[in-house]
């Protein structure tokens, strides 16, 4: 078993309020598993980024390098991102 080690934090009280749900619910035994479980979907979520960065981007990257006429005018890429509705959502949110 790992060796355990106490860390105090501040969080906001919507965070806390779902983590005690969670709790409360019998989903998980105490706030650690909450918080441990979240922190294993990041990682997870890192590893998935890492590998898509590693293989699709480079491969992309590599591409455009070897074949440049490939690419898109900056022009092309605004009107891509215009049309794009998630981008636009970030684009408000931000």
């Amino acid at each position: 078993m790992a060796m355990l080690r106490q860390l105090n934090i501040t969080l906001p009280e919507e965070t806390l309020r779902m983590i005690e749900s969670k709790v409360a619910s019998g989903e998980y035994k105490d706030p650690s598993d909450v918080v441990l479980e979240g922190l294993s979907h990041l990682e997870e979520h890192d590893k998935e980024l890492e590998h898509w960065l590693r293989t699709e981007i480079v491969a992309r990257c590599e591409s455009m390098t070897a074949d440049p006429s490939r690419g898109l005018t900056l022009e092309e890429v605004r009107a891509d991102l215009a049309d794009d509705e998630v981008f636009e959502e970030f684009r408000k949110a931000s």
